[in-house]
């Protein structure tokens, strides 16, 4: 019987119990989705990068001998070392697409991953290629390609396909998303390199302090650590990133659950008393009723939160996994629940049932006596705050002021749940207007050039001769290592011949004309705590000559974060200036020679990628709106008819008076736009820390600045009222069906 009497409460109260429902749902699939989501993500990558055997460490040179190698080997911190050979190669008559090429013995560290094909082997001559390059340039098992290096030509079959641990996440310098068209690896023999060659890398393996003993053994390399390396780092921030993303969440919506619930089972159980006491007269003792009351509650939050749990397990992974896959390169990439997750559900209900246990002990102490004769719509009277301001409003005005100030609960979980819509929807339009703007800020301010040659330009004629065409000038990128109050860090260095088609920005309008000394990014610069006026120790990658330089311009760059110097400067503190690439106007890349040539970078390229992570911007807003526009739906349509049933009395009161039903409605009209108004200004702010919080767990590489122009303000705002004067008039139209007769002698 108390079972059937629970289905009956739960559908006269469908819309609380839908609210309560819908919350929980909410939290669990936001959960279940995102958590199985970086889970997996974090268990594949583990996986991947121990079943290649990812390296420890990188050791960047000139030369590294075969006896030095084995030396290094035996140190104590080293557990063993593999030389290898990278040959930046270009494909043959297709200079936009470079290839890496790695020439090695044995593969120990960092394996090559086979898919098809044969695994690697050091008597075979052939080529093993990235899998996702050949797919992307129709390239297939046991065709030939022919690489260029330099002018000279190499041409292998390819044997074998595969993936590569260090190119989970592989970019060129200014992309954001991998270009597999374009770039790519690949592995051969070094048996069956035609040309003799020393290795220029150094994979280790090993435990302890690595770089001092890489600096006993090779003075003048460059090291880069496994956590360092951005196949290792970008899928660290990455699943960082989800997982506070996913806390935020999951943490709003069981707030606002509990809020539910917590004003379900009051109005429930108030308007229930005289069952209760009759039920209570009856025979059923303290702990039945409790265990039926709590129930009511127990079972839609489990319901809720099951449904969710599982649904969101099967529906958001895939979206988030597809632009995971378009990002990183790891195998069989799917989504895998977290140990022991299935206790969120239990711990939901759980909550649920301790908010309905102590909600419960207010309305079933006593006896069946008390219980009935308890029942009355008479309130204690209490004289409202500021009462001579009141006295001048009019009477709606001191109606609804009275009401809002005697059920604050009420009140104040209608102002959280607009608050919360406000910042959601405040939150999407601001980070997509960020994304936009650090697109078009880069593409249009900072970086003005239309084509990126790299290559060897030691060649003064051809150099001028290229420059000539793009009407562009040079610049030099390479790596360089930094040195602050102990604190080391390996940054990118770029040298400039001009600022025409770079330009350095103090801000998104205001541009620095670099003189002397150093330009730091901002994101090095708060990490590091320097300042304009500082001195900075640095030093190019391949040197052991530590330089010191004063730091006089902090500028803000969206994509590469490092230091900036001029070429004058750089000729000032005796470094030779060596131009790495030349950019400007584009070119008929037919003028340009192989043997000078190893990657051609458009803007088109650049602006695919940016396009590529528009659209996850675009992905995540779309699920913010949602969520919002649910939000204040639930909330505020639950709490509004909350609102009316606890009024009912009065306003039947107010007919009897002559009040009209359209004066009656703008009163519960009113009164709901004025919480909607106080919290969407205590929104506003709760949506901009939101974008903060989003933002500060974008990759440490990105520098991107929150730009909202006052559409956005005028968009959450005019979308808020909209939704909640849209649920106002629909609630506000019970006022026709008051049983004025009813309601006045429910007392007797």
């Amino acid at each position: 019987m108390l079972i059937k009497k629970m289905l009956r409460d739960i559908k006269v109260n469908k819309i609380p119990f839908i609210a309560i429902f819908l919350m929980m749902f909410m939290a669990n699939f936001i959960f279940s989705g995102i958590t199985s989501e970086y889970h997996g993500l974090q268990s594949k990558f583990n996986r991947y990068i121990e079943e290649t055997q990812l390296a420890d460490g990188w050791v960047y040179g000139s030369l590294f001998e075969e006896d030095k190698i084995e030396e290094f080997k035996n140190d104590p911190s080293i557990q063993t070392a593999e030389g290898r050979i990278l040959v930046p190669t270009t494909v043959s008559n297709h200079q936009k697409q470079s290839i890496d090429l790695y020439v090695k013995e044995e593969d120990t560290l960092s394996k090559f991953k086979v898919i098809e094909g044969v695994s690697y082997q050091k008597d075979i001559d052939g080529i093993w290629l990235d899998a996702q390059f050949a797919a992307a340039n129709s390239y297939q098992l046991h065709d030939t390609i022919t690489l260029e290096y330099q002018g000279i030509k190499l041409e292998k079959e390819i044997v074998g396909l595969g993936y590569h641990p260090e190119y989970i996440y592989s970019v060129d310098d200014g992309q954001m998303v991998p270009d597999h068209q374009n770039n790519g690896f690949a592995l051969m023999s070094k048996a069956y390199f035609p040309y003799p060659m020393a290795y220029n890398q150094l994979l280790i393996l090993g435990e302890g302090d690595l770089k001092t003993a890489v600096q006993d053994h090779f003075s003048q390399a460059i090291m880069l650590m496994q956590k360092d390396h951005p196949a290792y780092l970008m899928v660290s921030e990455e699943i960082n990133q989800h997982k506070e993303i996913g806390i935020l969440f999951v943490c709003a919506f069981l707030f606002i659950a509990a809020l539910v619930t917590m004003t379900t089972l009051h109005r429930l159980l108030s308007s229930q008393r005289m069952q209760i006491g009759v039920l209570k007269s009856l025979g059923f003792n303290k702990r039945q009723l409790f265990i039926h009351y709590i129930t009511h509650s127990t079972f839609v939050c489990f319901i809720g939160a099951l449904s969710g749990f599982f649904l969101g397990y099967l529906a958001l992974p895939p979206l988030l996994l597809n632009f995971m896959n378009e990002m990183y390169t790891i195998p069989d990439l799917k989504a895998q629940l977290l140990p022991y997750a299935w206790l969120l559900p239990l711990g939901c209900t759980l909550l649920c049932g301790v908010i309905s246990f102590l909600i419960c002990r207010k309305y079933l102490r006593g006896n069946a006596a008390k219980i009935i004769n308890g029942n009355t719509n008479e309130k204690k009277y209490r004289p409202l705050p500021f009462s001579t301001l009141w006295q001048h409003l009019s009477f709606s005005s001191q109606w609804n002021g009275r009401d809002i100030f005697r059920n604050k609960l009420r009140s104040i979980m209608s102002i959280l749940g607009v608050i919360g819509c406000v910042a959601l929807l405040y939150g999407a339009f601001g980070l997509y207007t960020s994304m936009n703007h650090l697109t078009s800020w880069n593409m249009d301010t900072v970086q003005t050039y239309e084509t990126k040659v790299t290559g060897d330009f030691s060649d003064e004629a051809y150099t001028q001769k290229i420059k000539g065409l793009m009407d562009g000038e040079t610049i030099m990128e390479s790596g360089v290592e930094i040195r602050q109050d102990q604190q080391s860090r390996s940054v990118t260095f770029t040298a400039l011949e001009s600022q025409h088609y770079l330009h350095l920005m103090k801000n998104e309008k205001e541009e620095i004309e670099l003189m002397e000394g150093l330009a730091v990014s901002k994101n090095i610069a708060d990490d590091l705590n320097l300042q304009i006026g500082d001195s900075l120790q640095w030093k190019l990658n391949g040197s052991d000559q530590w330089l010191t330089s004063t730091i006089t311009a902090i500028i803000r760059t969206p994509l590469n974060q490092g230091i900036t110097i001029k070429k004058e400067e750089l000729k000032r503190l005796g470094i030779v200036y060596q131009p790495t690439s030349i950019i400007g106007h584009a070119l008929d890349e037919s003028l340009l020679e192989s043997e000078f040539t190893t990657s051609i970078q458009n803007k088109e390229d650049l602006q695919a990628g940016l396009d590529t992570m528009m659209q996850a911007s675009i992905m995540m807003c779309t699920v913010f709106v949602i969520a919002a526009v649910l939000l204040g739906s639930v909330i505020l349509y639950n709490l509004g008819t909350l609102s009316y049933n606890e009024r009912y009395y009065e306003m039947a009161t107010l007919k009897v008076l002559g009040f009209s039903d359209s004066r009656i409605r703008r009163l519960m009209i009113q009164q709901n736009l004025w919480l909607s108004v106080i919290g969407i200004v205590l929104g506003l702010p709760v949506g901009y820390q939101f974008i903060l919080v989003l933002l500060s767990t974008v990759q440490a590489t990105i520098d991107m600045t929150v730009y909202i122009p006052i559409s956005i303000y005028l968009f959450s705002i005019l979308g808020t009222l909209l939704l909640s004067w849209a649920i106002n008039r629909l609630l506000s139209r019970k006022v026709y069906h008051i049983d004025m007769v009813a309601a006045l002698k429910a007392n007797e």
